[in-house]
């Protein structure tokens, strides 16, 4: 059964994501979290067996920043985390993506993570102050979840948009990247 120290010693042993998540660490763009596919195909990577990590296309960031939730605010992001490390990044605040579901605004990065479309991808990682890597989570039972290699439609995803985890994971390939990955 995967663990938390899993997770973390994971984490530690991948150089690539360490060196993304000291990049966030001296950015000092608030509240922010390595997250969704950059942890979650490193989890799903080890539970196939994977030798070699999935390519990604992007590295997924996501912040809080109620006083500039604008696309060119994230561009900036964007373009500023490339000035410190030459990767593809994409920076998401949490406090205008609810417009994409139309949901009310969220409060935090966690509840916006709450809306997400499926709780083993609701997974961030950053690094405190002291260089320990901190994992953050809405869900109690995604380590579970994803432990299963099961993908668990979010509450708010089955509620409002119950075809949505379906058509996500078909458009998104993933059964071809992780055959033992299954919907629920």
């Amino acid at each position: 059964m995967l663990t938390h120290a899993d997770v973390l010693s994971l984490i530690r042993e991948s150089d690539h994501v360490m060196n993304l998540l000291k990049t966030i660490q001296k950015s000092d763009l608030n509240d922010a979290w390595v997250s969704a596919g950059t942890i979650r195909n490193l989890i799903w990577d080890k539970l196939e067996g994977k030798t070699e990590p999935t390519p990604m296309n992007d590295i997924d960031v996501i912040y809080y920043d109620p006083q500039h939730k604008t696309k060119e605010h994230e561009r900036a992001w964007d373009a500023h985390l490339t000035s410190l490390l030459d990767m593809p990044w994409e920076c998401k605040n949490q406090a205008r993506m609810h417009k994409k579901h139309g949901f009310e605004p969220a409060t935090s990065v966690a509840e916006g993570m709450s809306r997400w479309v499926y709780k083993s991808c609701a997974i961030a990682a950053r690094l405190t102050d002291e260089g320990e890597i901190e994992l953050m989570s809405p869900f109690e039972d995604w380590l579970e979840c994803t432990a299963s290699h099961t993908l668990h439609a979010t509450p708010v995803m089955a509620e409002n948009n119950p075809e949505l985890p379906k058509v996500h994971y078909i458009n998104k390939g993933w059964d071809q990247k992780w055959p033992t990955l299954k919907l629920a």
